[in-house]
């Protein structure tokens, strides 16, 4: 009984003790690298803000024939916003070009709003678009764009003085053919504009060659964000492609003109008069991100495109080098 008694003070003094070694916390793959290398990666991984302008008009009535500035009734002018992320692909003899999403830079030129017996009520027309690229003042151009696969490659054009050795490129392009179910992906980029980094577990990598599927969470901002897998010999990052969108319902609510919505106590209800308008709802569903895959990206789009990226400025043959 006494030995008992002895081993149990003996194991306490032992875990109670000041000299015992301090723990460290270790990441997923237990390597000294992983957290500078996540670092250093986010050098090349821009933000993106793209603003379009746009006035909205609405007809006296219905109309066959599309538009006559004579005949509308009402006329307002509005802007919409979009952000996301990208990657650098290119760097050389001050040019960049960065992969994002297309559908963070892409709006259309003219929308008609029609009713049920196809007439058109109104028309959307695009006045403006500015693009901007976080830590650059330079104008950004779009290089090529396939809104089917809803990919995009933008273009920068640096000052002559500019030192570009901070965009040096590092990446290494990936086989994304070969990700198996179970796999580990990372995602970097800007969800709500913050910097962030995603991990995830690959799923249906083989049945639809447009996008994989992963459990890696999703939210707004991360569109276009480089997804990078780890090479288990060498332990580099490899490109396997970028963030695509988050499986979603959709719904058409009500809401009221927000330029008539007056800030009020919150704990008072207060009725509303002005008009409502019907507005598309997206309802996310958190867990399922699509990534498209960055042998599609290379062997189709920048392919397709690469009479577009040489007359830009580029050489073709240096992406991702």
């Amino acid at each position: 009984m006494k030995y008992n008694i002895f081993l149990v003070l003996f194991v306490f003094i032992l875990c109670s003790s000041p000299f015992k070694k301090q723990a460290n916390y270790i990441n997923y793959l237990n390597s000294k690298n992983f957290s500078s290398k996540i670092k250093k990666t986010f050098d090349y991984i821009p933000r993106i803000n793209s603003i379009v302008y746009y006035d909205f008009i609405e007809f006296n009535k219905p109309h066959i024939i599309y538009y006559s500035p004579k005949n509308y009734k009402y006329m307002k002018s509005d802007f919409k916003t979009s952000s996301g992320s990208s990657i650098i692909v290119y760097n050389d003899d001050n040019k960049l070009l960065l992969l994002t999403c297309a559908h963070i830079v892409y709006f259309p030129d003219t929308v008609y709003l029609k009713n049920k017996s196809n007439l058109v009520t109104g028309i959307i027309i695009k006045k403006k678009q500015n693009i901007y690229v976080s830590n650059m003042s330079n104008q950004i151009d779009i290089v090529a764009i396939d809104t089917f696969l809803d990919i995009a490659l933008l273009g920068v054009k640096l000052k002559q003085d500019m030192n570009t050795s901070f965009f040096s490129i590092t990446l290494k392009k990936g086989n994304s053919d070969l990700l198996k179910w179970g796999d580990n992906i990372f995602i970097l980029g800007y969800p709500k504009g913050l910097q962030a980094l995603n991990q995830g577990i690959v799923s249906f990598p083989y049945k639809n060659k447009n996008y994989i599927l992963t459990n890696a969470l999703f939210n707004k901002g991360l569109s276009g964000a480089p997804v990078f897998a780890i090479n288990n010999e060498t332990l580099d990052f490899e490109l396997m492609g970028i963030a695509k969108s988050t499986l979603a319902d959709f719904d058409y609510v009500l809401r009221p003109n927000k330029d008539s919505i007056i800030t009020v106590d919150e704990k008072i209800v207060y009725p509303y008069y002005g008009n409502s308008y019907i507005t598309k709802l997206e309802i996310i569903n958190y867990g399922l991100t699509q990534i498209i895959p960055i042998n599609l990206i290379y062997n189709k789009f920048f392919k397709e495109n690469k009479s577009k990226i040489e007359n830009y400025g580029c050489n073709f043959n240096l992406l991702f080098k």
